[in-house]
């Protein structure tokens, strides 16, 4: 059972590795310039890209910066020199696109993170980072005969590996 355990950390660390990994450094450090120069930061996801972007939002809260979650009832107007950062992991969701095209309205940067960047409608960011990892529109899972198959691997893992 513990080897079980164990390779179940290794697969997630190696998944989660391997998407890290499929960022280019250069995105990296643009991402952290449009962070550095943003008068404030908003944040969405849905569904699991959401539960992400919250835990995102609260990281770039503890290191000083004015970060925010779209629909908390502390998220402020976006606006002229503001970053929306996005993240929309099957690459179209009509909520996503709404929020984007309401902030840059407002003359804020809008950027997307996303899992498929070829469904990405590129004319509403004004940024797309790709990341390689699975999504629901990506699925190809064989089916399991246990109850819990049905969860993405990369969900039960992250479970896993605490």
């Amino acid at each position: 059972m513990i080897t079980d355990r164990k390779s179940e950390k290794a697969a997630a660390i190696q998944e989660l590795t391997f998407a890290v990994d499929s960022i280019d450094d250069t995105e990296i450090m643009d991402l952290a310039g449009l962070i550095l120069k943003a008068g404030k930061i908003v944040c969405y996801g849905a569904g699991r890209e959401g539960l992400m972007m919250r835990g995102f939002t609260m990281r770039l809260f503890h290191a000083g910066i004015a970060a925010h979650y779209v629909g908390d009832m502390t998220c402020p107007a976006i606006g002229k020199g503001d970053l929306l950062m996005v993240a929309i992991g099957p690459g179209r969701l009509r909520s996503v696109e709404t929020y984007a095209s309401i902030a840059k309205g407002a003359g804020a940067t809008v950027l997307c993170i996303t899992a498929e960047p070829d469904r990405v409608e590129h004319t509403g960011f004004d940024r797309i980072i790709g990341i390689l990892a699975q999504t629901m529109a990506s699925d190809q899972a064989p089916i399991q005969r246990y109850p819990w198959a049905a969860l993405s691997r990369s969900h039960f893992w992250s479970w896993s590996i605490w």
